[in-house]
């Protein structure tokens, strides 16, 4: 491992967007001592007790590289960004993450007197908004309640992550599963049966030089949240009468 004899020197730079804050960036400098320029890149990164900028914590880094001048010496630049998602989490309990709040279509039959599971429900499940038959009238097995469509809100989440393990192993079986227990994903918390594990978009690179280490995994991971729980609503005939139950839709990890 090399030595990094000098910091934030000639070069380094804080730029603060006034106007548009995903335009911040930041550029750090470092003279290091180092045989090979990936030793010297690794030097850097151990040196860094963190991935955030020092001066301002909302930068994180992005790309570093490092330029021979000199024998054994080596100039090492570590670039500073703000996108909507990137940059290197700084540990497993990082939060970046990027949000979007949308709506997913799903059927349901109850007036909403009141929401169950995340889902219109009215009448113990027999008050349904366009009902087979008109008031008054004997139900029929064969006459079925309408369905409407209710748009469920949903938060769309990506978290960014980097790490020497991969990640497919250990994450496949969970996809199209919900939280078992309380999770909480971008500072936000959500409760049991609530986040739907969507998958993950994973590059793998071997990085070049000595001291760096072997396959880095990285990529984002990719959740949707429902609060209430993700459940479904169907149509039962007990007692001579329709009636509507909410059931889970996915099963839990």
């Amino acid at each position: 491992m090399g030595t990094v004899l000098a910091s934030d020197i000639s070069g380094s730079s804080l730029t603060i967007a006034f106007q548009n804050s995903e335009q911040d960036a930041a550029m750090r400098k470092f003279l290091v001592s180092s045989t090979s320029r990936g030793d010297a890149i690794s030097t850097v990164t151990t040196a860094l007790s963190t991935a955030n900028h020092p001066d301002e914590s909302n930068l994180k880094a992005n790309q570093i590289t490092a330029q021979a001048v000199g024998p054994s010496r080596w100039l090492v630049s570590v670039r500073y960004i703000r996108l909507r998602i990137g940059g290197l989490p700084s540990g497993a309990d990082t939060t970046l993450c990027n949000m979007r709040v949308s709506s997913e279509a799903v059927q349901v039959y109850c007036t909403p007197i009141k929401f169950e599971d995340g889902l219109p429900f009215g009448g113990d499940g027999k008050t349904f908004v366009n009902p087979g038959k008109p008031a008054g009238s004997s139900a029929e097995e064969g006459d079925k309640p309408k369905p409407w469509v209710y748009n469920r809100p949903v938060v769309n989440i990506q978290v960014p992550f980097s790490s020497n393990i991969n990640p497919v192993a250990a994450r496949i079986g969970n996809v199209a599963k919900t939280n078992a227990g309380v999770i909480t994903l971008g500072g936000v918390q959500f409760q049991a049966e609530e986040v739907r594990y969507d998958g993950a978009e994973i590059r793998s690179v071997v990085p070049s030089g000595s001291g760096i280490g072997g396959i880095r995994y990285f990529g984002t991971e990719s959740y949707t949240a429902a609060y209430g729980g993700w459940a479904k609503q169907i149509l039962e005939w007990e007692d001579d009468a329709w009636i509507a139950k909410n059931v889970r839709m996915y099963d839990t990890a």
